[in-house]
Parts: structure tokens; C-alpha cells; sequence
């Protein structure tokens, strides 16, 4: 829990407006005193100014720190239980480091050991880039797992290593080689409805989109996909990051006419608040379409042009990857982001004034390289740097979100299937009954508490099931936890008396393995079966 007002003011202004706009995600209250307090979803400031007060001089950096802890969140859909919830458990990790190619070496450690922590799961995941949204900084990457039940969709390329969350994905749009010519005239009728006196060109689209608030009409003109404009649409994940109050709810395959400005203007005068903005996509050459104004139906508005000099189409499956080197096309699947990597510079540290101060002129630090040059005969004395702002990361797992995702990937009609990392045990022994002196001796040979059979064989993680339950309510019980694999103390045991005992291996994940294994093999079998998980 945190102060926080009507933006959650922390002090430091410039990051009031970053936490206004999640303020509708956030969970507010008041105290008996009415102070007002919010239970925050992330902690950057708070941890920038604990380490600014605490760290002075770069000699205390590099610095991590860890917080595992419920977050909250107001979320408007929670869904799927734990996948997307309004308190949810998450693991942070702030880094801190004194310049930049620090904090970058820093950012690639953290993400390499992200990527082989989701490895050891073996679940099919992607890393992407991303954008920092309200968290800032300039470089991010999401890990997702790869699932029918999320709601990110990543776009990677079917022959190289490209890979990025839809809102920031790029494609091979063709440009500069290839453009469209756009005269003034057709540009004229493509616009405006009621100018009919020239053909329209039949390559390009267009789609009218308002500003929250209706103060900005948009026209965004792009290239047709294709023979029909129906399968044209422009990307709204661009178009969000001109114009962040756009209302995409508003988009339609129409041109501007008067009709979609009457409701929200004036009736008086003949130059409204509301202004018009074409928006032309790249590839699309207008240079000498510049319009002041723009008249419709007698009513007159400002208007502009605006040329980002960005592709504004959507990307689809199918179409080229950025990569000129490479020849692959692109491709969709929904995914569960579960973990995001951060950059962030000095996003917080400058505006809270978190500084260490640097080496001195003659210090020698790890990235600088040795003068080769003799000591001058007059050495100058050492001259401290000036303060240098900290440069920060920030890095976080959702362990609730893993779980209940991991959950869904690996089960099956009989129950979960929990990955050998994160399942409660590796096996578990399951006596019929009367030998559950056998299931103890099975236990402590897996577990090499006794004198090992090898050993270069890892003990096993075990667990029996020693619950007067019937024998068939266990097993059922044991497919439904997930176990990686089921040991049973049975039949072949008991038969074994005087002879090799045996006990029967099940592992589900494994197209249903079932065997039988003499019990000298028994945890070289297991391991084997726990190798491939």
C-alpha cells in the first residue's frame, strides 16, 4: 500500500501523468483521516528513492533487489481463474547500475537467465519485443508461453529468429521500392464524399477514426490489400502511438463526409473546434496534398496532413518478414506473457534525483580500457565526476500466471500435468495393500538414502502415498495432482519374493508409458523418464 491521491503524486511530478493514466487499473481507498492511499501494482519510485537515499558512490553498484509479493490490480475481465486475476502473486527484480553498458550487460544477463529458467520447464515459449507502455524506458522484451487461452498475439517469422508482440511487430511493406502516386485531385475525392468530379484511385483505402473527445477527426489513407478494400485494415497499435486518445471503436471503411462530424460540432460559424487530419501511410506519395482547410457541406475545418513516414497497415498472416536478408513470411499464435524485462535508464532515477557519484579521472573501471601511455611526470590530481543518475531495470515473473498456465498446457482428461521443475514431487510410490514396507524401501532407493546402486544418477524426489484410501482411489488421486511419474509397489513386487521384485513404472506425459522395471534398474528407468520432462 502507497500514498496516492487524484494521480498519485509521489513528489515527483514527472511521473504523475505515467501513473494517471493507470489510475482506473489501480485499487484506491481512504483512511479514517480521508488520506488517500492506493495498493500499487508495481513499485519503480519506491525503490528508486529507498536506493538513492542508501547507495552514494558507483563503488556500492552493481545492486539487485528482489520482491516477491502479492500485486493488485481493478482488472476489468478477470478470467481463467489465476490467468488473469485482481491479486496475483509476482517475483520483481530491480537492477541498478552506474552507466549504461553496465545496465545493458545487466539487461542481457537477466534475460538469459529468464530464457533458461523457462528451458528447464520445457513448455514451448517465445521472447519478444515489446513495447515499455506505462512502465517507460526504451528496450523490453516479453516471454510467453504458448497457449490457446491467451490474449497476446505474437507474431514471429517462420524462418528466422523474429519475434514481437503484435503491438510492436513490423513486416516488409515493400518500401521505397514500391509506391503509390497519388495526385491531388484523387487524393480530393478520396477524402470527401460529396466531390465527385474526379475517379477515385482504386489502390488506396481509406478509413475515418475520432480522438477521444472528438477534437481530431482522423483519416488514415493506406495502400489496398489485395483486390478489395474489405480486406484492408489500418494497424491500430500505430495509430495509438500518434495519437494515444484515439478511439478505435470509431473506425469505418467510409470517406469523411458531413454526417460524421455533425454531432460533434457547433452550428454557428464556419471554422469548428473539431480539426481534420489525414493521416498517409508511406508507401502512399501525396507531397503536393497540403490542405489548410476543408469545406464540407458548407461548413468549413481546419485541417493538416500528417505523414509519419510509417507503415500504417495491419500486419496479417502471410506477410514478409522486416528481416531484408530473410525470405520468410509471418505468422500468429496467441500466447500468455508470463514474465517482461525492462530497460529503464534513467526513467525514474532523474526525476527522483537518485545519483551515485562516478570514478574519479584517474580510477580505472571495469569497462575503460588501460592507458598504454607512461605516468606523466606532473600527475594532475584525481577529479571527481559529477552525479550520475542510476541507471535501472526492472524485471518480473507472474508466478500465479505460470502456474495456472503450465496447468492448462499439460492437462489431460485425467488431471494436471505438472513440468518435472514445478511439479510438488518428481514421483510418487503408490503401495497396494499390505506392502507399504516395500514402498518405504522403493522410497529410499530413489531418494539415495540408502547406499546408492550409481552414482551418477540424481536422487529422485519422491513422496509416498501412505493413506489408508483405497488403492484405486490413489491412483486416480495421483493423475489428477500430476506427478511426473506414478511408481506402484504391486503385483509384480509381491511376486518377486525369492526373485527379482519388480515395480511398474506410468508416466502419462510420455505417449502413457507403463512398464514393468526389476527394482535394481528402477532408478536409472526413472531418471531416464524424468530427462525427457
Amino acid at each position: 500500500m502507497t500514498t496516492g491521491g487524484e494521480c498519485q503524486d509521489f513528489g515527483y511530478h514527472q511521473l504523475k501523468v505515467v501513473k494517471s493514466k493507470m489510475l482506473r487499473k489501480l485499487f484506491k481507498l481512504e483512511d479514517r483521516n480521508s488520506a488517500k492511499y492506493l495498493l500499487a501494482p508495481t513499485h519503480e519510485e519506491e525503490i528508486t528513492a529507498l536506493v538513492g537515499a542508501l547507495v552514494k558512490s558507483y563503488k556500492e553498484l552493481p545492486l539487485r533487489l528482489y520482491q516477491i509479493s502479492r500485486k493488485y490490480r481493478d482488472e476489468k475481465r478477470p478470467r481463467e481463474g489465476l490467468l488473469r486475476g485482481r491479486e496475483f502473486l509476482m517475483k520483481d527484480l530491480y537492477t541498478f547500475d552506474w552507466n549504461e553498458s553496465k545496465a545493458q550487460e545487466t539487461y542481457e544477463s537477466v534475460k538469459s537467465a529468464y530464457s533458461a529458467f523457462l528451458d528447464d520447464l520445457r513448455l514451448s515459449y517465445l521472447i519478444a519485443e515489446a513495447a515499455s507502455g506505462n512502465i517507460g524506458g526504451n528496450k523490453s522484451h516479453e516471454f510467453h508461453l504458448i497457449s490457446s487461452k491467451g490474449e497476446d498475439d505474437v507474431v514471429s517469422c517462420d524462418t528466422c529468429n523474429y519475434v514481437a508482440n503484435e503491438e510492436v511487430a513490423k513486416r516488409d511493406d515493400g518500401f521505397p521500392e514500391q509506391t503509390i502516386k497519388a495526385p491531388v485531385d484523387q487524393m480530393r475525392s478520396l477524402a470527401i464524399r460529396d466531390d465527385l468530379t474526379h475517379e477515385r484511385n482504386p489502390r488506396l483505402c481509406q478509413f475515418t477514426a475520432l480522438t477521444k473527445g472528438s477534437r481530431n477527426v482522423l483519416q488514415i489513407i493506406i495502400p489496398v490489400r489485395g483486390e478489395n478494400p474489405k480486406d484492408t485494415a489500418f494497424n491500430g497499435h500505430v495509430l495509438k502511438e500518434l495519437y494515444p486518445d484515439i478511439d478505435l471503436s470509431t473506425e469505418s471503411l467510409l470517406p469523411l463526409s458531413d454526417s460524421s462530424l455533425s454531432d460533434q460540432v457547433g452550428s454557428k460559424g464556419t471554422v469548428h473546434e473539431t480539426h481534420v487530419s489525414f493521416v498517409i501511410d508511406r508507401k502512399v506519395s501525396c507531397d503536393d496534398y497540403d490542405p489548410a482547410q476543408i469545406t464540407i457541406a458548407g461548413r468549413t475545418y481546419p485541417a493538416k496532413v500528417i505523414r509519419p513516414g510509417l507503415d500504417l497497415m495491419k500486419i496479417v498472416e502471410g506477410d514478409e518478414c522486416p528481416n531484408k536478408s530473410c525470405s520468410g513470411k509471418l505468422k500468429f499464435q496467441k500466447c500468455v506473457e508470463i514474465g517482461h524485462t525492462f530497460h529503464l535508464g534513467t526513467r525514474y532515477s532523474t526525476p527522483i534525483n537518485a545519483t551515485v557519484s562516478g570514478p574519479t579521472s584517474n580510477e580505472a573501471v571495469n569497462d575503460t580500457p588501460a592507458s598504454t601511455n607512461k605516468p606523466a611526470q606532473n600527475p594532475k590530481p584525481p577529479q571527481p565526476t559529477a552525479n550520475l543518475p542510476l541507471q535501472m531495470g526492472c524485471h518480473g515473473i507472474g508466478l500465479s500466471r505460470l502456474i495456472a498456465t503450465a496447468a492448462h498446457i499439460l492437462k489431460d482428461a485425467k488431471g494436471l500435468n505438472w513440468p518435472r521443475a514445478m511439479a510438488p514431487f518428481e514421483a510418487v510410490i503408490v503401495p497396494t495393500l499390505g506392502l507399504e514396507d516395500g514402498a518405504c524401501e522403493v522410497h529410499d532407493l530413489l531418494n539415495n538414502t540408502t547406499t546408492p546402486i550409481n552414482d551418477t544418477i540424481a536422487p529422485v524426489d519422491c513422496v509416498i502415498d501412505d493413506r489408508t484410501s483405497s488403492f484405486a482411489s490413489k491412483m486416480k488421486d495421483a493423475d489428477l495432482i500430476g506427478y511426473p511419474i506414478i511408481v506402484v509397489v504391486g503385483r509384480g513386487w509381491s511376486e518377486g519374493e525369492g526373485q527379482e521384485r519388480m515395480c511398474q513404472v506410468q508416466c502419462r506425459r510420455l505417449d502413457g508409458f507403463v512398464g514393468d522395471v526389476p527394482l535394481t534398474d528402477l532408478r536409472a528407468k526413472v531418471g531416464e523418464l524424468l530427462d525427457q520432462l
